[in-house]
């Protein structure tokens, strides 16, 4: 079990989660900003998309892709400043990744040693522009 320092849902209980016979429910990661997507790499690597956080009632927190490793080491891996990453999938070393933002999406690279970034394609239009 593992104790949050907020108010919502200060416990987290995997045994609150059914699962059928042979499956086992093991926390990983807790305490995240409107998660939205996740995606593993070749090692095991899993890299969690969060969409940020800009809501009256919660803290400002920004949109961001962490990396938890095999080891269970957790730690943040990049920080947009486009709207919040959405989706994540890894190939020969990098990891790409689509951001909203507004009513346009962006496509980025990572490179997963470097963590450099590069735009690969920019303003997909996303939902209803005038």
């Amino acid at each position: 079990m593992i104790t949050l320092p907020i108010s919502p849902r200060p416990l987290i209980n995997p045994d609150d989660v059914w699962v059928p016979e042979g499956y086992k429910v093991e926390v990983v990661a807790v305490g995240l900003s409107f998660p939205t997507g996740m995606g593993f790499s070749d090692d095991g690597t899993l890299y969690i998309l969060e969409g940020g956080s800009t809501w009256p009632t919660r803290p400002a927190l920004p949109p961001r892709i962490l990396q938890l490793d095999s080891s269970g080491n957790l730690e943040v891996f990049a920080v947009e400043t486009l709207g919040g990453p959405r989706g994540v999938t890894y190939r020969d070393g990098y990891i790409y990744v689509s951001c909203k933002g507004g009513y346009l999406v962006r496509i980025f690279r990572y490179d997963v040693k470097t963590r450099e970034r590069e735009v690969l394609i920019e303003k997909i239009p996303s939902g209803w522009m005038a």
